[in-house]
């Protein structure tokens, strides 16, 4: 990992396009300008990447690129390959837009980090089905709104399973790094009926502080009305 990129030209980069296989970097708005002047991460350089976590150092917001869009296709095109990405901003809903319409341009994504990002049901979902090769997903939490329209919450289930089937065949895993308060509920609801739909989603990781309180929480949800049918599918996420 490099921390304040220091350096005032490209010299870490030089020689190793064809072999880098790890970035892990924090710059300031002076050092992507000079990337970009020098052409340095562009969709063809650094075919070998395989873990991409790029991270603009937090005093001068997104500068030097003009939209939240500029940034995440700018990250997007680092390493276009690759299986791990790191995404730390915390965007807003014009930039999950953004994320969801451009995954579908990078199907070798694995492992999707969007730890400061909260995200809706739907935009779960739809990160699921455009990325063919997921096995884990983060976020910072999960909800349930919007709710499609004439749909309760007792009914999602079956809307679920009526209207998308099975998706995800790879996908394996969600981390959530927040679910204080009422956040707790809808992770966990917002978890159970996506392992409806994914028949190989296993495993939910909550912050450590909440792991009893969410597995709790979880068995009683299972056995609630809304879950209780498909019950014994769904203690597959209950671990210790």
């Amino acid at each position: 990992m490099l921390s304040n990129y220091q350096f005032g030209d490209e010299v870490v980069f030089r020689g190793n396009a064809g072999t880098l296989e790890y970035l892990d970097l924090v710059v300031e708005s002076g050092a992507v300008e000079m990337f970009k002047e020098r052409g340095l991460f562009t969709p063809t350089s650094h075919p070998k990447l395989k873990y991409v976590k790029f991270e603009l150092d937090g005093d001068h917001g997104l500068y030097p690129f003009a939209t939240e869009t500029a940034y995440i296709q700018f990250l997007l095109n680092i390493g276009r390959s690759a299986a791990v990405r790191v995404l730390p901003h915390m965007f807003s809903q014009t930039g999950i837009y953004a994320v969801l319409s451009l995954l579908g341009d990078y199907p070798n994504i694995q492992v999707l980090q969007l730890r400061s990002t909260r995200l809706s049901l739907w935009d779960a979902i739809t990160i699921i089905k455009s990325l063919p090769l997921l096995s884990d997903l983060h976020c910072e939490s999960l909800a349930l709104d919007p709710l499609p329209d004439e749909v309760t919450e007792d009914e999602l289930s079956a809307y679920l399973v009526s209207n998308y089937g099975q998706i995800g065949e790879r996908f394996r895993c969600f981390h959530v790094y927040c679910m204080s308060g009422r956040l707790l509920k809808e992770v966990v609801t917002c978890v159970l009926l996506l392992a409806l739909i994914c028949p190989n989603l296993d495993y939910c990781v909550p912050p450590v502080d909440y792991f009893t309180y969410f597995m709790n929480h979880m068995k009683s949800t299972i056995d609630s009305d809304g879950f209780k049918d498909n019950a014994p599918r769904l203690r597959r996420l209950l671990f210790t």
